[in-house]
Formats: structure tokens, C-alpha cells, sequence
């Protein structure tokens, strides 16, 4: 007996493995009345959304795959990448991509969220637009990843819609100095643009950001996926390919050039 004891204290003192956080996304919603057609468009809508921004997480490399069920006895609606080691990375990438973005359409931003296409944005307001509490219908639509629930309400579906309504996007080049680089979030740093005198955020995947830490305080020209604002000022770039222009010193001098200008 008294061995059994000390074996049962010395289980009971051995610290428990820590869970590992679960690499899904989960569409959580519920109300008084759910029709089947309030359920078609909430489970559309949500593998809409995470189609579009894996599909730009993936980029041209290899895409992720989702495997999608629904919890028993349940409105959950639960999305979790399929097991590979090529996609690994840019599934943990697009899970923090759509909590990030959900929570920045119901603060209000002005600007797309990393990874929203037009399309992305179309189906986060699908979900927001399903909660209507006047009703009693459906009382809250929430996206959950890793233990973290954003809230989807007529706050998602102002601003998307005011998104959707007055911007664009173009393939373009930003010319300006490269400054404030981060990692918080999302791999990002701000080019002050010579133009419009103003910043503009950069959005860039990890294996870009050893590139834009070489060229941090220099001029660079930015090519990639440009969002424009009402106005037509950019506000935003999914960077492609990072340029630095020379530096002054490197020019060569003026007396250099005479000889290519000649008089009329």
C-alpha cells in the first residue's frame, strides 16, 4: 500500500503537458430561431472568408487546405488546416490574419486588413449582417482562433461596406524612405511616400523581412498590390519586390553628365 501511495503522490506532483493552442478557426453563432437558410449563409459566408484570405496568405506557393466540420450538438462551425509541413507556417499565418482582421472591420478601420481581398471583405459583412438582436433571430456571430473570440456587428458591416464602396486597388510602386519596421501582427514596415507626403503601411511575408531591415533609412521603390483610398492616395501595399535606389554617393558627379547634354 505504501508504495502505491508514493507512486500516486508522485503522478499527482508531476506537472501536466501544456495543451497546445489549436491551429482553427471557428464560426461561433446562436439565437432563438437559426432557419436553415440564416445556416446556409453563415457556413458560406465563413468558408468564403477563410478561402479568400488563405488563398492570399498562399500566394503562389502551395495552398492550404481546410478541413471543415461541424461540432455535435452545436452552431460551431469549425475550420482546421490539413496537416503539412509545406503549408505549416501559412496556415498559422492565415488564422492570425483573419483574427486580426475581424477585430480591426469592427473597430472601424479605414484601410483593408492584411490578406482581405474585396471578396473577403464581402463575406465578413455576410456574417456580420446575419446578427439581428431586434429580432431575437440570431443574437451574436463570433470567429474564434486559438481560445481568442472576435465579435461580428453592424460595426463590421459598416466599415466593410464603406471599404468596399470607395476604394480600390491597383498594381503599383511606391517611391519613398523605408521606415518603422514591425513584426507585431503581421510583417509590416512604413514607407513615407514622396508624392502624397505621407506614410504608407507595407505588408511583406517573413522571408522579405531580412531584405527590408538592409534597406531601413534608405529610399526604396515598392512594387505590389497598392489600396487606394477615395481620393486615389494609397494607403496600403501587399509588397512584391523591394528596390533601393542608390545612395549619393554612388552617383556619379555632374561634371560627368556634361557630356550627354548637348546645345540645340
Amino acid at each position: 500500500m505504501k508504495n502505491q501511495n508514493s507512486s500516486r503522490k508522485q503522478m499527482a506532483r508531476q506537472p501536466k503537458p501544456k495543451r497546445e493552442l489549436d491551429n482553427a478557426v471557428t464560426l461561433d453563432f446562436d439565437g432563438n430561431l437559426i432557419s436553415p437558410e440564416t445556416f446556409r449563409r453563415a457556413v458560406n459566408a465563413f468558408v468564403d472568408l477563410i478561402r479568400e484570405v488563405s488563398k492570399e496568405v498562399s500566394g503562389s506557393s502551395t495552398k492550404i487546405q481546410w478541413n471543415i466540420s461541424v461540432a455535435s450538438g452545436s452552431r460551431l462551425v469549425i475550420a482546421r488546416p490539413v496537416p503539412d509541413p509545406a503549408t505549416q507556417r501559412k496556415s498559422h499565418e492565415a488564422v492570425a490574419a483573419i483574427n486580426s482582421g475581424v477585430r480591426r472591420l469592427e473597430k472601424g478601420t479605414t484601410t483593408n486588413p492584411i490578406f482581405f481581398t474585396e471578396n473577403a471583405l464581402r463575406a465578413a459583412r455576410e456574417l456580420a449582417s446575419l446578427q439581428d438582436k431586434d429580432s431575437k433571430t440570431v443574437m451574436y456571430v463570433r470567429i474564434r482562433t486559438n481560445g481568442q473570440a472576435a465579435e461580428l456587428t453592424q460595426n463590421a458591416v459598416k466599415s466593410t461596406s464603406a471599404l468596399m464602396g470607395g476604394q480600390h486597388q491597383a498594381l503599383s510602386c511606391i517611391e519613398g524612405k523605408l521606415q518603422t519596421i514591425s513584426e507585431r501582427g503581421s510583417f509590416q514596415f512604413v514607407v513615407f511616400d514622396d508624392l502624397f507626403d505621407r506614410g504608407v503601411n507595407c505588408f511583406i511575408d517573413e522571408e522579405m523581412m531580412k531584405e527590408a531591415l538592409t534597406h531601413f533609412g534608405k529610399r526604396v521603390a515598392v512594387l505590389g498590390m497598392v489600396q487606394y483610398d477615395r481620393d486615389g492616395r494609397p494607403v496600403s501595399i501587399k509588397v512584391q519586390t523591394i528596390k533601393p535606389f542608390p545612395e549619393v554617393q554612388a552617383l556619379p558627379p555632374i561634371k560627368s553628365l556634361r557630356g550627354i547634354f548637348k546645345r540645340s
